[in-house]
């Protein structure tokens, strides 16, 4: 798994992935409360390079609350 450190670089890391849940996996082992991990343009990403992270979200807004928000 790709994280993000505090220096903002790429560590690759071992994970341990548990139970499924929807298109989600839950990871029991190897990330910590806090990590930062990335989640787009992996395919690019090589160890110890520097990245510029943002926060995003798994999951989008239904099309009914995106309306509403209007």
């Amino acid at each position: 798994m790709a994280v993000v450190t505090a220096q903002g670089t790429v560590n690759f890391q071992p994970v341990t992935p548990g139970e499924r849940v929807g298109d989600l996996w839950i990871i029991t082992q190897g990330l910590q409360k806090g990590d930062r991990v990335v989640v787009e343009g992996l395919q690019k990403l090589r160890q110890g390079m520097p990245v510029n992270a943002q926060l995003g979200s798994l999951h989008p807004a239904p099309a009914s609350s995106a309306a509403a928000a209007k």
